[in-house]
């Protein structure tokens, strides 16, 4: 995916934006996520055994999680990299930024 604006979208759960989740192999280059929310991960939700991807030059801005990932989570083994990508003013209780779940679960960031 690339190119796409995700603008004021919610969910109850996960994944205001977007959920990626078991097995799901994804490159999102060039998106924005803006002011999205939900309970967890209120931009992307990144979750699942073999689900592996990246966000190349994407800006995360003025999203809101009511628990942990303002813009990210990564959770039960994903893996996720992010690389040449802005996040800014985000919030969450835990990880307004990223909020990497458990240790199985990877998350690396470059350049950001």
């Amino acid at each position: 995916m690339r190119n796409c604006v995700f603008r004021r979208n919610s969910a109850i759960t996960s994944g205001g934006h977007i959920h990626n989740a078991d097995s799901t192999q994804y490159l999102i280059r060039n998106c924005c996520f803006e002011a999205g929310s939900a309970t967890f991960a209120a931009a992307a939700a990144n979750y699942g055994t073999g689900t592996v991807g990246t966000y190349n030059s994407c800006h995360f801005a003025g999203n809101s999680a009511g628990t942990s990932g303002g813009a990210m989570s990564t959770a039960f083994t994903a893996n996720t990299l992010v690389e040449n990508s802005t996040i800014e003013a985000n919030n969450a209780r835990f990880g307004g930024g990223w909020f990497v779940q458990n240790p199985n679960s990877r998350l690396t960031v470059r350049c950001s």
